[in-house]
């Protein structure tokens, strides 16, 4: 089984900031990696909506642009 993961020979999503509180966050980073195979170079922001009930995290929603994020979580800045 292979995973998402494998294509790249080297990778990172950098935590940049946390934005909203209670129970809606929404947390921006900085993809980078390289392909495994042909050495492309990725670098880009991404970010994750996360909805919590009760301390627990109930649904994650992964963006590649953060705005479309914020704007999902109705934090819009």
């Amino acid at each position: 089984m292979e995973i998402w993961s494998e294509p790249y020979g080297e990778m990172t999503n950098e935590l940049q900031r946390i934005v909203g509180s209670g129970d809606c966050l929404v947390s921006i980073h900085r993809f980078r990696a390289r392909a495994r195979y042909t050495g492309i170079e990725f670098d880009q922001p991404s970010a994750y909506c996360w909805t919590f009930r009760e301390e627990r995290i109930i649904r994650i929603q992964g963006f590649w642009d953060p705005q479309e994020a914020l704007a999902a979580a109705g934090l819009v800045e």
